[in-house]
């Protein structure tokens, strides 16, 4: 197909994008013959950013329109003890799930670090940084049996503090499922330890 572009006045050729929905997989034409836009898949409704760059198309899914069911799927296992979370906590955790969908994945853990920060500050006290509260888990007995996520994080450690690297799917993927992990069983567990500070 050609076009005259009136502000440059030259012809230039542009081609629909095929666009795979980032949510359910079907493949579409965009109806648009721009070189910028955002589509919406006919099935699911979510929203993708095409964009012509040197003559091929990027797309980006666009992060405002993630729906409230792909967020609920991913926190659904921290539903039982939601209401032992601050809502700070709460959003935190809601904004990691929406960083993870739409790729952003460095986002993503510094929103979980921050979350589970919070809840360590509540339990253990003072306004330490995580490498502090890593510690005081590996020595908690009440904490025994989420061995593995502490290790996670006592790995992470470093990088959390001092950030030097950007994150890629699955270490954000493992940041959110370690971090409900150990919210859900610091919250079971230490909500009805003696001298718990919340």
């Amino acid at each position: 197909m050609w076009r005259l572009d009136l502000r440059m006045e030259r012809y230039q050729r542009t081609y629909m994008p095929i666009v795979t929905c980032w949510k359910c997989g079907n493949v579409y034409a965009a109806d648009e013959y721009t070189k910028k836009a955002i589509v919406a898949c006919w099935k699911c409704g979510a929203k993708t950013r095409v964009e012509n760059v040197g003559g091929g198309w990027e797309l980006k899914p666009v992060g405002a329109f993630v729906d409230s069911e792909s967020v609920h799927e991913l926190l659904k296992e921290i539903e039982p003890i939601s209401s032992k979370m601050t809502e700070v906590e709460r959003i935190r955790l809601i904004e990691a799930a929406k960083c993870l969908l739409i790729g952003a994945y460095t986002a993503c853990e510094s929103m979980c670090y921050d979350a589970l920060v919070s809840v360590l500050r509540r339990v253990y006290g003072g306004q330490k940084e995580l490498g502090y509260y890593v510690q005081k888990m590996e020595n908690d007995p009440d904490l025994k049996n989420v061995g593995r996520a502490i290790a996670y994080f006592a790995s992470k450690r470093h990088e959390v503090d001092h950030p030097e690297r950007v994150s890629n799917k699955l270490e954000a993927k493992n940041a959110l499922n370690m971090t409900k992990q150990l919210i859900k069983e610091i919250l079971t567990k230490k909500a009805r330890a003696k001298g718990c500070v919340f």
